[in-house]
Order: structure tokens, then sequence, then C-alpha cells
């Protein structure tokens, strides 16, 4: 995909996703998106100019999302679903500006090693794996794990191999969670 504005933004998008059935009972999608976008104006959050307004820039972005998502039915009434996501993004601003009015900017002179850096790299690492059982008609009880890694620092440097290697070394939150329903015929 390719998208455009009247003020030279540029956004190139890829993605690609097929199904892999591996038998009749297990199934997994892999898929990969990746995005580029270029001269976008933007809010440079959290950052303010010495007159406490709003920052703005011209922003670059590149993106990338991994993920894999399948489902495994080892019986009728038991199932195993997981989905695992990789995201990669990082942006620059240049041509700083702030907003002065409505819709009026006025060119700044910002500099971000000494007032700070609105440029980003922002790593996330999600997993989820859903264990179902339906042990009577109706009576389902779910085991969910959640997995959890993110990270981000002011910096647009670094290949995106870097990125992904440093992605797993982030910190980690684990949820488990366990829901038991049952079905009362009334």
């Amino acid at each position: 995909g390719f998208d455009h504005d009247t003020r030279a933004m540029r956004r190139w998008i890829a993605s690609f996703r097929f199904t892999v059935r591996v038998t009749s009972w297990m199934e997994y999608v892999p898929m990969v998106t990746l995005a580029r976008t270029r001269h976008e104006e933007s809010w440079a959050i959290p950052y303010f100019t010495a007159a406490g307004r709003n920052l703005f820039g011209d922003r670059d972005v590149d993106q990338a999302d991994f993920s894999l998502r399948g489902t495994v039915a080892f019986s009728r009434s038991v199932t195993a679903q997981f989905f695992t996501q990789v995201f990669l993004a990082k942006g620059t601003y240049r041509n700083y500006r702030e907003l002065t009015g409505p819709s009026t900017f006025t060119t700044l002179d910002y500099h971000p090693d000494v007032d700070g850096s609105p440029d980003f790299n922002d790593k996330v690492l999600n997993a989820n794996i859903v264990l179902r059982w339906e042990y009577l008609p109706g009576s389902t009880i779910y085991l969910v794990w959640t997995h959890e890694r993110f990270g981000s620092v002011a910096s647009y440097g670094g290949s995106y191999s870097d990125d992904m290697a440093k992605t797993f070394k982030l910190p980690v939150n684990n949820v488990i969670l366990a829901k038991i329903s049952y079905w009362w015929s009334l």
C-alpha cells in the first residue's frame, strides 16, 4: 500500500500473510508487515517548547511487525491457541516547529541533544497461549498464559537485527489466568 498527503508525507506498507494447515487439526498463520513513513507532520509527545507550547516536527518512522498465530485441536473438547508478536518501531524528528495557533506553526531552533530528544526506538514482544477444555457440554476450563516484554529508548539508530535481539533481553511480565465455567440446565 501507499499513502501520501498534501504536506509531503509518504507511507509505504507491505504485508504478507498465509495459512498453513499441517493436518486437519493443526493450523498456523505467520504474518510480516513492514511500514515506512517519511515527512509526517507529527506532535513530538511529550515534549514542549520553552514557551510551553506543543512541539511538532517532520517525523520518519520505520516499523516491522512479525507475528505467528495458530490453533491445535487435540480432540473435539481440548484445544490450544497461541499468538506471538514482535513489533519494532523507530522514529526520528527534524524541522522542529511550535504550535502558536489553531493551525499556525512557527519555525523553532530546537536542539534535541540539549532540550531532549523525541526520537524513539520501541521494541515489543507479546505471546499468549490459551488452553481450552470443554469437560462437559457447555462447561469449559480456560488456562491462559500471557508473556510481555517492552522497551523504549530515545534513539533512532540501530539495525532491525540488533533491535530483534535486544527484544528478547527486555524485562518480562508474565500473567497466568484460569477461568472455570459450569453450565446449569434449568
